[in-house]
């Protein structure tokens, strides 16, 4: 881990951009998700978006993402749910969170 947050989140970002998926680059953007910075976090939600994994923990990192303090982060990873699709929401968390998500992602 760079303690320059530029790096960090430029890492973030370049390892979505590049799709190159390993088990290394999807444990970096999981860490990247708990970050210090919101940029980083934001980059990480969004990179995960971009590779297409509907794992477990990936599905789980970004639906926890959507509690976020900051608002840029929670779009992010909303965008990346939707490119995920949502049968893989409910697959990776079931339907009695899925519609608790969609309920506080609506306002309801």
């Amino acid at each position: 881990r760079d303690t320059n947050k530029n790096m960090r989140y430029h890492a973030a970002a370049s390892l979505g951009q590049l799709g190159q998926v390993s088990s290394g680059v999807v444990k970096g953007l999981l860490a990247a998700l708990c970050d210090g910075e919101w940029a980083v976090r934001s980059r990480a939600a969004e990179s995960l978006g971009h590779l297409g994994l509907t794992t477990p923990e990936v599905m789980s990192g970004l639906l926890t993402a959507l509690r976020d303090d900051y608002w840029d982060v929670r779009l992010r990873a909303t965008a990346s749910l939707g490119q995920l699709g949502q049968v893989s929401a409910q697959r990776a968390c079931g339907p009695v969170q899925l519609k608790v998500w969609c309920g506080w992602a609506s306002g309801k």
